[in-house]
């Protein structure tokens, strides 16, 4: 696959938090490396106002287009989330250019789409993907109307007015298949009511799949790229003789675009159904602050009532981790430090969930 040559505009009001924005744009960078788009370039910087119409000022649409023709630029990805008005007129702005303009949530929108296989996972996309399309209409309609005579209405209005219908349309014909299969979920589910059921989540990349390979006979493929897990994985383990069910789940990623949170939410529920959660964190991150409150919050949206808890840090074979575990152990007592990779660490943490096994009463 080509290539493409991306250019990233990160405005911000504040540019204090320099790990946290180093961070974020490394992890941005990597969402669009996920697209075949290879970062140029990145323009960062302190804003005062936002532009309603444009979100950037005009001399910066200038500047951009500049840097453009300068480094080969075939893609602006935006590192915040437009309004479907502010990315209209951005397309308006770039038009004599040949580049295309991506926000934040489109990106993720377009991981989360590639890496859907199985049928639930496709309709929970297309899902976030209609409800992220059908605000932009509204933009195109107002411009559109203007094209037209006074009192009159143009073809171009007519047509989206008939994309909107269809998306409509599509939209609750999407739910529908979305309710079914969410009923068989829920038969599925009752069958497993009385067995232990640990559920690993965390931050995406923090390596929730080869944990749950090594707590199971799984043999998961894993890959460094976010979101390879969109469907709820539930594989046996098998302690002492004793069964548990460990389920893998989505990754979080802090500011979780609302459209994906929407149409994802069944598969999230899950983890109202187990009994104990496994909370997973990459130890070798250098923003694992952020990443762990990115996590609590999208928990917190989550869960129906309160869970019994276990920390894990994992990759504690990194070389940062290394210089932080005593530090983290200190503070983080109760918690279990791991290597998925190097298999170190997981025994202790099985025998922990035979014992909290035993503590649960069906």
């Amino acid at each position: 696959m080509t290539d493409f040559n991306g250019l990233v505009v990160f405005p911000q009001f504040s540019q204090k938090d320099k790990i946290y924005r180093e961070e974020f744009v490394d992890e941005f960078k990597m969402l669009l490396k996920n697209l075949s788009i290879v970062t140029k370039q990145v323009l960062e910087y302190e804003i005062k106002k936002i532009y309603p119409a444009t979100y950037i000022s005009g001399y910066r649409v200038q500047f951009i287009k500049k840097e453009i023709l300068k480094n080969n630029i075939s893609v602006i990805a935006f590192l915040i989330d437009l309004s479907s008005t502010q990315r209209f007129n951005l397309i308006k702005e770039f038009s004599d250019t040949d580049v295309t303009i991506l926000d934040r949530q489109e990106v993720i929108l377009e991981i989360f789409r590639l890496n859907a296989t199985t049928k639930y996972a496709k309709l929970q996309v297309e899902l976030a993907q209609l409800q992220y399309i059908l605000p932009q209409l509204k933009g195109l309609s107002e411009f559109s109307r203007l094209g037209g005579r006074v009192g009159t209405r143009g073809p171009g209005e007519q047509q989206l007015e008939y994309d909107r219908r269809n998306i409509l349309k599509r939209i609750t014909t999407v739910k529908r298949k979305l309710k079914k299969l969410d009923t068989n979920y829920k038969v599925q589910s009752k069958k497993r009511k009385n067995i232990f059921k640990v559920a690993i989540c965390g931050y995406a990349n923090s390596g929730k799949t080869s944990l749950l390979n090594r707590l199971t006979r799984y043999d998961g493929k894993t890959m460094r790229r976010p979101f390879t897990t969109l469907d709820t994985r539930i594989k046996r383990s098998y302690v002492d003789r004793e069964t548990i069910l460990v389920i893998d789940t989505i990754g979080f990623i802090r500011n979780l675009p609302k459209n994906l949170f929407i149409a994802f939410k069944t598969t999230m529920n899950v983890l109202n159904d187990v009994d104990l959660l496994l909370i997973l964190y990459d130890l070798a991150a250098k923003d694992i602050g952020i990443q762990s409150e990115a996590v609590e919050n999208q928990l917190s949206n989550i869960l129906k009532s309160p869970k019994n808890k276990v920390i894990v840090f994992n990759k504690i074979d990194k070389k940062i981790a290394v210089m932080r575990i005593e530090s983290f152990k200190k503070r983080f007592s109760d918690a279990f430090f791991i290597s998925a990779k190097n298999n170190e660490g997981i025994e202790k943490l099985k025998k922990s969930l035979k014992f909290s096994k035993e503590k649960v009463k069906y």
